[in-house]
């Protein structure tokens, strides 16, 4: 497999496609990342899927790589939302009314998570955390997320707080109370870790 040459992960970067399995393998035999232990809390989430008639079986695999990978995170898909639509919504990547049925689910589940399973913009993102009652991140943000629990080293946790600050510059917003939903509070969760937490 090819390597990421910012973080030395498994992959074309940080935005493709991860096979889980693989993925796994290579952190958990990589030295910043050993005697580590994840903090199995099953936090509950919904997966979100984007479907096209042309994806046929890789969507699906796509989705299950993500439930494994979020897995991986400490949490569990208790809800998967799959949406068929051309082309994708500018504004919420779903469109409104799959995002309400989304937030419906969240609130109906008592949910705290959203795992999108392709990658948001900022604007996306923005537009459906004003609808979902629940912290919204895509893969990237996920994949980041686990690296963030296993980073033991200086310079793995150095390397992982690059990324996730490249992740989150554009995201920024003029609103503190924003800025803090991204990055932690008094919650933490899936998403919202720094390396080694």
């Amino acid at each position: 497999a090819q390597t990421d040459r910012r973080m030395g992960i498994p992959g074309e970067d940080l935005h493709g496609s991860h096979p889980a399995t693989e993925f796994v393998a290579w952190y958990n035999g990589h030295p910043d990342y050993r005697d580590c232990h994840f903090d199995l809390s099953q936090e509950r989430a919904a997966v979100v899927g984007f479907a096209r008639e042309s994806d046929g079986a890789d969507h699906a695999s796509s989705m299950d790589e993500l439930k494994r990978l979020l897995e991986t995170a400490g949490g569990v898909a208790v809800e998967t939302v799959l949406k068929r639509r051309s082309p994708k919504d500018p504004a919420t990547l779903i469109g409104r009314g799959k995002a309400e049925e989304v937030a419906a689910l969240v609130r109906a589940q008592g949910l705290s998570l959203v795992v999108f399973d392709d990658d948001l913009t900022p604007a996306q993102q923005r537009h459906l955390e004003e609808i979902i009652p629940a912290r919204v991140i895509d893969r990237t943000r996920l994949i980041l997320d686990i690296f963030a629990q296993r980073a033991r080293t200086n310079e793995g946790k150095l390397q992982v707080e690059l990324a996730q600050l490249n992740y989150l510059l554009p995201r920024i917003t003029e609103k503190f109370g924003r800025f803090e939903q991204q990055t932690g509070g008094a919650r933490g969760g899936i998403g919202t870790r720094g390396p080694g937490e």
